[in-house]
């Protein structure tokens, strides 16, 4: 019990020895009644104790340097050590944003030298012919992707056959894209989407094999039908083909 007792004690003291006010309040007691601590102190025991209270009473102690005086004292400088704390700190960050902005503006203002100058130079040709390859690549890359598509709407013709219609053409695109289908296991999938097309249903744009039948000129997108979804219909090609997968 009374090791408790005494830890809750020395828990309490140490906690106000830790306080500013308390610290602080303490030193200004002592600094104002620093007679009557070395009274305390260099006094002679021989004296009797009545005496001695009645000269700390009389000649020593007031009510000021008792109270009034060490509470003033701990306001002024609690108040005035966090006011010079501030200011302090505000200086600090003046001055130490004022040394980064002239370190940045000398550092704009000062010239390269001849090494620096060839470096950067080579730096810059380098990117800039990465940047001229890198467009090469995609035009080149652009130029295939409509090769493939004129070849897709407009698929070679033999040399010795004689130029075709239009409907010769779109029969032949129309083969082309059958066989293309069956081949890959679409003909099912195709058939269901024009199915759904014609019973007026709505399907999702962003299905990336309806946006294939768009590009491939088989069907067309009508309106919204308010949901995030469309209504298409089937073009002439989409129609041929359709009636070429039922009834072959």
């Amino acid at each position: 019990m009374l090791d408790e007792v005494k830890k809750s004690i020395n828990a309490s003291l140490y906690e106000k020895a830790r306080s500013p006010l308390y610290g602080t309040l303490i030193i200004s007691w002592v600094v104002w009644n620093w007679k009557l601590v070395y009274y305390v102190i260099s006094v002679d025991s021989k004296i009797p104790v009545f005496t001695r209270i009645d000269c700390i009473k009389t000649e020593l102690t007031t009510n000021w340097t008792l109270f009034y005086g060490p509470a003033i004292s701990t306001i002024v400088i609690l108040v005035g050590f966090e006011f010079l704390a501030n200011y302090a700190y505000w200086l600090h960050i003046f001055y130490k944003t004022w040394r980064v902005n002239k370190k940045v503006e000398t550092e704009g203002k000062q010239l390269l030298t001849y090494e620096q100058s060839l470096n950067l130079r080579n730096d810059i040709r380098l990117k800039e012919e990465e940047y001229e390859k890198l467009i090469q690549e995609k035009e080149s890359m652009i130029k295939q992707l409509e090769d493939s598509i004129k070849l897709l709407n407009n698929p070679k013709k033999e040399d010795t056959k004689p130029v075709l219609d239009n409907n010769n053409i779109k029969n032949s695109k129309v083969d082309l894209l059958y066989k293309k289908f069956k081949e890959e296991n679409k003909l099912d999938y195709f058939k269901n989407t024009c199915s759904k097309i014609l019973n007026t249903e709505s399907i999702d744009s962003r299905l990336p094999i309806i946006k294939d039948y768009v590009a491939l000129s088989l069907i067309t997108r009508n309106n919204s039908d308010g949901g995030g979804q469309y209504f298409y219909r089937l073009t002439e090609t989409g129609k041929e083909l359709y009636d070429m997968i039922i009834f072959k």
